[in-house]
């Protein structure tokens, strides 16, 4: 979330409480990670295949039966509700996790082909010299 709405969030009391309740998808038992989309986003892709087996199941039962009870035009029985107590962030570490490993391949990316083997032309002078310095 944008630190400009988090703090437009956090300032306004009961807003918070507001936007939870009036949501559609704590309705149908989803947590706010779940409607993450990994067909537009390939950090998220990547962070839901690290996913561990156990969370991935659940996450993939809970989209099922969301999906079902969309269909038919239903939500879950209240007390089946996702609250904000039960509602949690299990995909940042992975995302953090995806996102760092992504910049570091762009960083190495762009020092690769930085490299340009046009104007690096080598002779065999230098490269005499390079692998035998001091003769």
């Amino acid at each position: 979330m944008e630190p400009l709405l988090k703090s437009i969030i956090s300032s306004v009391p009961g807003l918070r409480t507001f936007i939870w309740r009036t949501a559609y998808y704590p309705k149908l038992g989803l947590m706010t990670q779940d409607m993450y989309c990994p067909i537009k986003n390939k950090v998220i892709q990547e962070a839901i295949r690290r996913l561990p087996p156990d969370v991935a199941a659940q996450r993939a039962l809970r989209l099922n039966r969301a999906i079902i009870l969309a269909m038919s035009n239903k939500t879950c029985p209240q007390d089946e509700w996702m609250t904000p107590e039960k509602d949690e962030a299990y995909m940042n570490d992975a995302i953090a996790q995806v996102e760092a490993e992504f910049r570091l391949k762009g960083e190495f990316a762009e020092k690769l082909y930085a490299f340009d083997p046009i104007k690096a032309k080598v002779t065999a002078g230098s490269l005499r010299e390079a692998l035998n310095p001091g003769q």
